[in-house]
């Protein structure tokens, strides 16, 4: 009898610890629901993928009280459709971009999310020392012939070579994955490819001739700028300035975190697919370099300046004003 009674007793006990644990899941998805969502895009091999997902794995959006949900992509051209056609409320972009959809009746704002953009990478041992010496070399370019880094590249080899340089060399534009495999084979002799794929080339032996920041300040513009941004729609903006400002908090805090815990690194270390401890550092390092500061009036001045110089635009050229994109205070800044 004693045996039954306690038989029937765990089974009360069970019934009421499955209850529950129904109405804390239950009540858990009943909480997520009540939350706004935020629909951001984001590149499968991007580092703004890195810090949606600390977000989302430290809770950081239900602490701001809201609900991310992330659209994975595999090219820029893919997220920047997906953010033109409502898809995503935000997406990762430069201003540039955001310029030329301004001219338009699309309207987007622009709040800074990294520094850091590209470099030119050359073998360790290759005769290459200069930019200059890139006249009729084999060239990888990431992004395409609209990449931020690659017009900066061709602005200041105006000051100093003979033309065109997709004229002057062997040119060939592909996805960054694919230029660092080419690169180790030997097909290129120099790739412009973003940071993080210039880190991993660099840990595996390769050097760096150039970035794009020593780009910028031979061109005479001194402070590193947010080349790279989280881009909203002004309609999303204006209609939910409260959730897209805890998005932009919730975006500090996974930085603030990934700047200071290792913890956080090795969480989203999956994702890096790193292959060493020397990429793993260097990748580290160089997303920790990128984290912009507060923007000053200065950096607005020498933005508006670079934008004359890459920009292929004539309108864009003429009519660029970064305060115009840049968020404000009531829009979530």
């Amino acid at each position: 009898m004693a045996f039954g009674r306690f038989t029937l007793l765990t089974r009360a006990m069970q019934t009421i610890l499955l209850l529950s644990v129904m109405l804390f899941v239950t009540g858990s998805r009943v909480c997520a629901e009540d939350l706004p969502m935020v629909k951001v895009s984001a590149l499968t091999y991007g580092t703004a993928n890195w810090e949606l997902q600390t977000i989302i794995g430290r809770g950081l959006d239900k602490r701001h009280g809201f609900v991310l949900d992330v659209l994975p992509l595999n090219s820029p051209q893919a997220a920047a459709i997906a953010l033109q056609a409502g898809k995503v409320d935000i997406s990762v972009q430069d201003w540039l971009w955001v310029a030329k959809q301004n001219q338009s009746e699309a309207r987007f704002r622009y709040s800074p999310f990294s520094t850091s953009i590209g470099e030119v990478i050359v073998p360790a041992g290759s005769k290459i020392d200069s930019i200059d010496a890139l006249w009729g070399a084999r060239i990888g370019v990431a992004g395409g012939p609209s990449d931020k880094s690659w017009k900066l590249l061709n602005a200041l080899l105006q000051t100093t070579g003979p033309g065109d340089l997709q004229d002057e060399a062997d040119v060939r534009f592909a996805a960054p994955p694919l230029l660092n495999e080419l690169m180790k084979v030997g097909d290129f002799d120099a790739v412009l490819t973003y940071w993080h794929y210039a880190a991993r080339l660099r840990a595996g032996g390769f050097r760096r001739l150039i970035s794009a920041e020593e780009m910028m300040k031979t061109l005479g513009l001194d402070t590193p700028l947010p080349m790279l941004g989280w881009v909203i729609s002004s309609a999303f903006a204006g209609a939910n300035p409260a959730v897209l400002n805890a998005f932009l908090q919730a975006s500090a805090d996974a930085k603030r975190l990934l700047a200071s815990d290792e913890s956080a690194w090795l969480a989203i270390k999956p994702l890096m697919r790193v292959s060493s401890v020397a990429e793993y550092e260097a990748l580290k390092a160089g997303y920790i370099e990128g984290i912009p500061t507060q923007i000053t009036a200065a950096q607005i001045a020498e933005i508006n300046t670079l934008a004359s110089m890459v920009s292929d635009d004539p309108a864009v050229a003429a009519n660029f004003s970064f305060d115009d994109m840049l968020l404000t205070t009531d829009e979530g800044r």
